[in-house]
């Protein structure tokens, strides 16, 4: 059982890379075409790209807006019409995902998870994950 829940987290991992790296070739630089038509959902679909490509540098909406070629409060619009969630918060889940993925499936430490994450200190780390899941990493890490 465990071995078929990593084998399907490296999968989707790697279809994830895959993705990325066929969209970092498709794009020029990290400035985002954007067609004259792009539906909402296309924007949405962008966002998250960059989000996954980006987010342990880039936590700032506006960052994202500018990729996009948007208003920070248009992108925050769009995401609450398609997803429910603000741009912030999309941005957010992501690195936590990535955050719980490192705290789980590796045997770095926390402070070096919170270095690979993009955070300047250990605590802010700790009190980012506590508060998103309610839990310390080292619990998250024993459970």
């Amino acid at each position: 059982m465990q071995g078929d829940y990593i084998f399907d987290l490296v999968a989707h991992h790697c279809v994830e890379s895959l993705l990325l790296d066929v969209y970092h070739e498709v794009s020029a630089g990290d400035q985002m075409p954007q067609p004259k038509h792009t539906t909402d959902i296309g924007l949405v679909n962008h966002f998250s790209m960059l989000i996954h490509k980006h987010c342990r540098e880039y936590t700032a909406v506006q960052f994202y807006a500018d990729q996009l070629h948007v208003t920070a409060r248009k992108l925050t619009g769009i995401c609450l019409a398609m997803t429910g969630k603000t741009a912030k918060s999309m941005i957010l889940s992501v690195l936590l995902q990535q955050a719980v993925r490192y705290i789980k499936h590796t045997n770095l430490s926390i402070s070096q998870i919170s270095y690979e994450m993009g955070f300047n200190d250990e605590s802010n780390f700790r009190n980012f994950v506590k508060r998103q899941t309610g839990h310390i990493p080292r619990a998250l890490r024993e459970s």
